[in-house]
């Protein structure tokens, strides 16, 4: 007599699937492969460079020195830390105040109407502050633009920044 797939059998089936499949590989949080090399920016009286290169003790994330040269000014340097698979951003100040620290989170929650970007740009995104303000980092062709925008529905102290942390072209080095 055959007896009928009862719900005990079909639950252990499943599990016995599920184990079979294995652990399954954490899906990267976003690509940041494109930020990496030399870029630089000159305009009268002033440059950027940043210097984004492969981390060898986090291998797939990047760390490099940031540089504003202004005329008559004394230069002002900064650290960017990206971690492997965008899991966190840092920011520091290297000739600034010792508490200058931005630390940056992804933004898998970003609105679409934030994500917006040219095609063929390559991007990745991370909250400054979580719902109000992110960080967009976009690579078009030769050129790399750091910068932070107001979130879609942020609060209205929030609406009118827009600044650009970096934008420049790329130099060399890898």
């Amino acid at each position: 007599m055959r007896r009928p797939l009862g719900f005990a059998t079909l639950g252990t089936a499943a599990l016995l699937g599920a184990c079979q499949a294995g652990p399954q590989a954490p899906k990267p949080l976003q690509n940041i492969g494109f930020i990496g090399g030399c870029w630089e920016a000159h305009a009268e009286g002033k440059a950027d460079f940043l210097r984004l290169l492969r981390d060898k003790e986090h291998p797939g994330g990047f760390v490099g020195d940031q540089s504003r040269i202004r005329s008559g000014e004394p230069p002002y340097t900064s650290r960017w830390t990206f971690a492997p698979d965008g899991m966190h951003a840092l920011w520091e100040s290297t000739t600034g105040l010792a508490d200058e620290i931005s630390r940056y989170k992804p933004a898998p929650d970003l609105a679409a109407e934030d994500r917006i970007v040219p095609p063929g740009t390559r991007a990745a995104f991370f909250w400054d502050r979580p719902g109000q303000l992110y960080l967009k980092i976009a690579r078009q062709g030769d050129r790399l633009r750091i910068s932070r925008h107001p979130a879609k529905g942020s609060s209205p102290n929030y609406a009118s920044v827009n600044q650009v942390l970096f934008e420049g072209r790329l130099s060399g080095c890898d």
